[in-house]
């Protein structure tokens, strides 16, 4: 009976551990589905990561800051036709997307790395359109001036003008996002507008079909300096132009532009 105590107290010990390990692996388990789901989000049955999203916002942002402002290169490049496919993109305008949300408007001339710049570019545009840095065609010289050092493998350029929230451009607004498979379809309203008021205060806002400014849209009184999104769509939704980006998911675990096009 003695000799048995030894194997017994062994089995308990034992016992003890397995069950400590298995206890370890599910809540370390829970804790990686836990981290997973903090990641991911679910729309339409279909799980996403949240980085495709951040990712697609940016992507966003840039072509923004790139086509929407006054002082812009290409101001409204991507409105001015029904579609554009990602491989029929403009370079000059795909590196300018590219580089325009990183730079320093202290009106001397600086660098970008034309690293930097093709990262951006592959997390737009994917396989979907070549990468080339050259020197970047000026429409608006006095605003950017822009040159390829091949040589130093970087852009040089100046930025003369600071941007003012109440610069003319145009305005996108977010209206509806739809995940399909391996596509993200973002629709927007997007308008050019043109703030006026007297002393420098700004007051109210003149929304145009597109920058030429043949189609007047209407005008809208700011609130606290500034438009109120939901109620220009309220009032002038149907007035104003629709378009459709298309995202496509791609082997790098990214989602890149495949196509912007004019809604009906």
């Amino acid at each position: 009976m003695d000799n048995k105590k030894p194997f017994i107290i062994t089995i308990i010990i034992m016992s003890v551990i397995i069950i400590g390990l298995g206890a370890y692996v599910v809540i370390d388990r829970l804790k990686e589905k836990e981290e997973q789901e903090k990641k991911t989000s679910i729309i339409n049955e279909t799980v996403i990561d949240l980085n495709a999203f951040f990712q697609v916002s940016d992507t966003l942002r840039r072509f923004d800051d790139a086509f929407n402002t006054y002082n812009s290169n290409y101001l409204g490049y991507i409105y001015n036709s029904k579609r554009i496919y990602a491989s029929k993109f403009d370079g000059g305008a795909a590196v300018y997307a590219s580089m325009i949300s990183d730079l320093l408007d202290n009106g001397i001339v600086l660098y970008i790395p034309e690293e930097k710049i093709k990262g951006n570019f592959e997390k737009i545009f994917g396989k979907n359109l070549e990468f080339k840095l050259t020197d970047i065609d000026l429409k608006k010289s006095e605003i950017y001036l822009f040159n390829y050092e091949a040589e130093a493998n970087r852009m040089a350029y100046k930025v003369a003008t600071k941007t003012d929230i109440y610069n003319p451009g145009y305005i996108a607004m977010n209206i509806k996002t739809i995940l399909e498979d391996d596509t993200i379809k973002i629709t927007r309203k997007v308008f050019y507008g043109e703030y006026t008021g007297e002393n420098g205060v700004m007051t109210k806002i003149v929304m145009y079909k597109d920058a030429t400014k043949q189609k007047k849209i209407g005008e809208l009184k700011l609130k606290n300096g500034a438009i109120n999104q939901a109620e220009i769509i309220a009032k002038y939704g149907s007035k104003i132009n629709t378009y459709i980006y298309t995202f496509k998911y791609n082997k790098d675990d990214d989602y890149s532009f495949y196509l912007i096009e004019k809604g009906k």
